[in-house]
């Protein structure tokens, strides 16, 4: 009972050193929200308009690569998605590949969160409006005339006929509104369009050329989220950017990278991953019910030895020296140990005199015994065994 209770400490001390090491230092806890990427199935989540225009037939693609790797795509005219802002801010060396890849004739729909603040916008730390001017575009925002609710959300009417506003009377925005209104853009490199406006009269939507690409803002996060994509005509105006967007071989491209979905290693990401913790919980788990369980397999304890016994003792240090002494010295110590109890039985004197006035010890034995000591004067090989064992005969014999 002692041990499985040791045994379910140390479970719990390992379990809680595990927790620590998946909690990062320093962060303060976060709630669950919903971001626009294309693999989440919340609010402001993009996986209902991926697959809609899979549905569709359009071809679609996660981008998790920075926006550098636009450039090494291939294919016709494509559009891509992004909201600001994101997880990782817009580098200004990813702004400079953003407008190259527009120059080419591709084009980019931006949902900057300006006009309103859904709720992941608060635990980022960038801003849409600083993100923007990075691509030469300015947002001009006034404080304290936000734009009205109607039902929890903003409403925007378009703002004339165009091919891209045909079908769309009014889109639905979530809320809530941003303390600050936009009254209008400005851009340092060519023209925008206003497409939209807010049931206030502030600037809402805009499309302007570049190079041989275009770009679109919106200056309302969530258009195209769960809670936006079926209300009002959300859906149409969609279609309709996307009918003018692409070419042939083009595809509808979405920036997940932005908010942390990367084909790389991230940390962070890998740690923040449910699956990871589901497994460790499972592991944790199985071990638990493995060591503390009725039929635990942990070993016995074993037991105490008694003291060596005086044989084993001796085996023990013999075998200590045997590794450690050259083998002529150990051949001249057997011979030394003999001289020394021959001298001692029958007195001082010649080893080998005292051996040939021995009656009992055989002629045969002594003329072998002869030979290989002449053999280890000389540094010839000698067997150890079969020298120490002609000395123990000789011995026995002798004494």
């Amino acid at each position: 009972m002692r041990d499985r209770g040791l045994a379910l400490l140390g479970a719990a001390v390992s379990l809680v050193l595990v927790l620590m090491l998946l909690t990062p230092l320093g962060r303060q806890g976060q709630p669950r929200l919903s971001v626009p990427t294309t693999v989440d199935r919340g609010g402001a989540g993009l996986k209902a308009a991926r697959k809609w225009l899979d549905g569709q037939g359009v071809a679609t693609a996660s981008l998790r690569r920075p926006l550098q790797s636009l450039l090494d795509r291939s294919g016709g005219e494509s559009l891509l998605i992004m909201a600001l802002p994101g997880r990782t801010p817009l580098q200004a060396e990813q702004a400079s590949a953003l407008k190259a890849w527009l120059r080419r004739g591709n084009q980019v729909l931006i949902l900057a969160a300006v006009g309103n603040r859904p709720p992941w916008v608060r635990y980022l730390g960038g801003s849409a409006a600083v993100a923007l001017q990075r691509l030469g575009v300015h947002v001009l925002t006034e404080a304290g005339t936000a734009d009205r609710m109607e039902d929890g959300a903003l409403v925007l009417r378009a703002t004339g006929s165009l091919p891209v506003t045909k079908g769309v009377e009014r889109l639905r925005v979530p809320g809530p509104a941003s303390a600050e209104a936009i009254k209008g853009l400005s851009r340092q490199d060519g023209v925008a369009v206003n497409l939209f406006r807010s049931a206030t009269g502030n600037s809402a939507f805009w499309w302007m050329p570049l190079g041989k690409g275009a770009l679109w803002v919106s200056g309302y996060a969530g258009l195209f989220g769960h809670d936006a994509l079926a209300h009002a005509d959300n859906a149409r105006l969609l279609a309709n950017i996307v009918n003018r967007s692409l070419g042939s071989d083009g595809a509808v491209i979405f920036d997940d990278y932005r908010f942390g979905l990367t084909d790389r290693y991230d940390p962070e990401a890998f740690f923040a991953d449910p699956r990871l913790h589901n497994s460790l919980a499972f592991v944790l788990g199985l071990w638990l019910l493995y060591v503390v369980g009725h039929t635990s397999r942990l070993g016995a304890f074993p037991r105490r030895r008694g003291p060596a016994a005086t044989r084993a003792f001796a085996e023990g240090v013999g075998g200590l020296l045997a590794r450690r002494i050259s083998r002529a010295a150990l051949l001249d110590g057997l011979w030394r140990h003999l001289v020394r109890d021959l001298q001692r039985r029958h007195g001082a004197g010649d080893a080998w005199t005292i051996l040939a006035r021995c009656p009992t010890v055989p002629a045969r034995d002594v003329e072998a015994l002869s030979r290989e000591r002449v053999r280890v004067e000389a540094g010839r090989r000698v067997d150890p065994e079969r020298f120490a064992a002609l000395i123990n005969r000789i011995r026995e014999q002798a004494l």
